[in-house]
């Protein structure tokens, strides 16, 4: 089911070129995977980007640096809805989740 939808939303977004901000969606943020691509930084800028609430996140492929693997992950959010101790708290509650993940 929640394929189906997935599909049926990614076709009605094809339609148009508009971000869908009419407040019907509540509690969500933009997420992107970019696999091929290992970064050092990423800038995500919107036409009315001051008018875009809700956070984007990407993270892009992992690699290898000094025996370590590391993983490029990029925050951007609106300051009017947050601030930098908000997006600090976030990443460091991620990097507990990943630290907890690679001892298991």
């Amino acid at each position: 089911a929640f394929y189906d939808r997935c599909c049926a939303d990614i076709e009605k977004a094809k339609q148009t070129r508009s971000y869908g901000l009419d407040g019907s969606k509540l509690n969500y943020f933009d997420a992107s995977y970019i696999p091929w691509l290992s970064y050092e930084a990423l800038h995500v800028e919107l036409p009315d980007g001051h008018l875009h609430f809700p956070p984007i996140i990407n993270w892009g492929k992992y690699r290898s640096e000094n025996e370590r693997l590391m993983m490029p992950l990029t925050v951007r959010m609106n300051h009017a809805v947050a601030d930098g101790y908000v997006v600090s708290k976030a990443f460091l509650l991620l990097e507990k989740e990943i630290e907890r993940l690679v001892e298991n």
